[in-house]
């Protein structure tokens, strides 16, 4: 029998609460806790330990993206999901670079909490099994877009750095399998991050990330080692291929 799963709903109207928890129901979640303030989210998850938070993005007391930056960047809980009316892309895309796993726009349908639903059962399933992958890249957007895309391909143990020196000294801590890596970036440039990486980690395939993808660019960084190279804007069905080549490297 499958395990039940759990879930908070974080979300300043009352009465979408009673809405959410009956749709939920039918679905076999059982709601394990309410919040109706930003400020109460975080307390509210650390009694309730829910396997889900469901989380609204305009919650007073907090906004539910600081609140999503807590809960994610503090360790708090990593599974967070943004329900909002707010359709705003660069919302979506702030919520994604801040750890979100999903975003839902109101009104909500059952077949969008199902995707929720199989989604996280999947990440549990399958989170053992997956590639260890980091990106290095100094715009936290472009991480979190890549994160998300990595996330849909089935790679669910990803771990991000704003600037090489980061990344080198977590591969000393923990090999990864894979890196992206982006060539432009304060301090030591991604090109003398690749050279350094196929020297002390030759088993690590990286992939070189760039909105300039010139004929030098991408010569130097397969000849100094690259995998591929991932232009920007990140293309869904060109990360496929990349993967594909990883996978059968």
């Amino acid at each position: 029998m499958a395990k039940e799963i759990t879930l908070l709903i974080a979300d300043d109207a009352e009465d979408m609460h009673a809405v959410l928890e009956a749709s939920l129901q039918t679905l076999g979640v059982r709601v394990v806790g309410h919040a109706f303030r930003g400020d109460e989210v975080v307390d509210c998850v650390r009694a309730t330990k829910p396997d889900i938070v469901l989380l609204d993005v305009h919650m007073p007391g907090i906004d539910g993206l600081q609140v999503l930056s807590g809960l994610v960047g503090l360790g708090v809980h990593d599974y967070v999901v943004m329900l909002s009316a707010d359709a705003n892309i660069e919302v979506m895309q702030r919520a994604l670079a801040s750890g979100s796993r999903g975003y839902i726009v109101k009104p909500y349908s059952v077949a969008k909490l199902q995707q929720m639903l199989q989604r996280y059962r999947q990440s549990q399933g399958s989170e053992q099994d997956s590639a260890l992958v980091y990106i290095a890249d100094d715009e936290p957007l472009s991480r979190g877009l890549l994160r998300q895309m990595l996330r849909e391909q089935g790679l669910l143990l990803v771990e991000e750095f704003g600037s090489a020196d980061e990344l080198m000294q977590r591969m000393v801590q923990k090999t990864p399998d894979l890196v992206f890596l982006d060539i432009e970036m304060p301090g030591v440039s991604g090109m003398q991050a690749l050279q350094e990486i196929k020297q002390r980690f030759p088993e690590v395939y990286v992939v070189m990330a760039s909105a300039h993808n010139s004929l030098d660019n991408v010569k130097y960084a397969v000849d100094d080692g690259a995998g591929a190279f991932f232009a920007k804007p990140f293309d869904k069905n060109k990360l496929q291929t990349i993967l594909g080549k990883f996978q059968a490297k």
